[in-house]
């Protein structure tokens, strides 16, 4: 995409500066673009500039953006509701608990090298 002015539009608030491009009729995909400036010794004046691109369902393309760029909206924050909901399905939420270990599942029993590599 060398001109992409004409079918990109303008994004505002945590993403101000970028620009969306809509990838398909049904609205579903988007890229999430930049326009930079080029070196001097380029033939065009600026570049397109890809930050993300991804499904717009669940603002996701748009938060994969803000975390590239280092901007996090804080409306988009998970509720207190939302946080306690996700720690209660987490399988390490057994383990503070209790003090225990959450099972395995048959798949790192069968195969320990499948298992997450854990920090230390």
């Amino acid at each position: 995409m060398v001109h992409g002015e004409g079918t990109a539009h303008p994004l505002r608030g945590a993403l101000d500066g970028a620009h969306k491009v809509v990838l398909d009729p049904e609205a579903r995909w988007r890229l999430v673009v930049e326009y930079r400036d080029t070196r001097y010794d380029l033939h065009h004046d600026q570049e397109v500039f890809l930050i993300a691109a991804g499904p717009r369902r669940g603002y996701t393309v748009y938060r994969d953006a803000q975390l590239r760029l280092d901007r996090i909206n804080e409306r988009d924050a998970p509720s207190p509701e939302q946080l306690a909901a996700a720690r209660a399905r987490s399988p390490h939420a057994l383990r503070a608990r209790t003090g225990r270990q959450a099972a395995a599942s048959p798949r790192t029993e069968l195969h320990p090298s499948a298992a997450p590599a854990r920090n230390r």
